[in-house]
């Protein structure tokens, strides 16, 4: 399968990004450079405005490479100061938005389905989102709150998965879980503390962490705590599934599915 054509301009060079655009690199021919894209404008796939601040890009300059390269999809890669925008009704129409820390979810469903720019987000949602036909999993659920539990245990039996709550300051019903989702809504350190020791008893799963308007810091100290993926509330329920079958899928499967 040939890799897309990308151009890439903005703060990409920032550290927040840097995740994101080691995937792109990976996965895309990936244009850093106006001059790298003379002769390629009618060629390019997608084109991402990387903006650590409301008001890096205007509609004007958006709407001009667009116009120069008409047959590419608009994707703004954002810091969390740009997460404001969209109530504040100055963002841009017909780009999809995704934050530094959605990347993992976001990115890849970018590659997997071509859509025009007329898309809105419940289409690509429609097309995207699958369940898989896999053996049955188990998630264990951390959350402190027993609407949490159940709101988070009702998404994951809509995807095919079993969930079991892992209760605050009780012991594990179970040994084992296939991934941990925890909700964090607490002292940050206290929770990364607690993901800690779950990891330990549940024999070392992958982890989903929830967040609430999560920080460059506080995804680096999670991920030192050992998540494996981090998710914003509000999240959507196809990026909770990506990331769930993401992590609870074995690398060689993941290349398996994708060839």
């Amino acid at each position: 399968m040939n890799q897309p054509n990308v151009f890439m301009l903005g703060d990409w060079e920032r550290a927040e990004f840097g995740p994101a655009v080691e995937f792109l690199r990976r996965e895309a021919n990936l244009y850093l450079h106006e001059s790298d894209i003379r002769g390629l404008l009618t060629h390019l796939d997608l084109i991402f405005f990387v903006a650590s601040r409301p008001g890096r890009f205007s509609a004007a300059e958006v709407e001009a490479l667009h116009r120069r390269a008409p047959l590419a999809r608009l994707v703004a890669l954002l810091g969390s100061w740009c997460e404001g925008e969209v109530r504040s009704g100055h963002h841009w129409p017909g780009v999809t938005r995704i934050y530094s820390h959605q990347w993992q979810a976001r990115l890849p469903r970018e590659f997997a389905s071509w859509q025009p720019r007329t898309a809105n987000e419940i289409d690509r949602l429609l097309n995207t989102s699958q369940t898989s036909q896999a053996i049955r999993k188990l998630v264990g659920i951390a959350a402190a709150q027993r609407t949490m539990f159940d709101a988070l245990a009702a998404a994951c039996h809509s995807l095919g998965t079993d969930a079991v709550w892992l209760l605050p300051n009780l012991p594990s019903p179970v040994q084992r879980v296939d991934a941990i989702i925890y909700d964090s809504t607490l002292d940050l350190s206290a929770e990364l503390a607690r993901l800690k020791d779950l990891r330990q008893q549940l024999h070392s799963p992958p982890a989903i962490m929830l967040l609430d308007f999560p920080r460059q810091l506080d995804m680096q100290q999670a991920t030192e705590a050992g998540a494996t993926s981090l998710l914003a509330k509000p999240y959507l329920l196809a990026d909770l599934a990506a990331e769930i079958e993401r992590v609870t899928t074995a690398p060689a499967m993941r290349l398996e599915a994708a060839a």
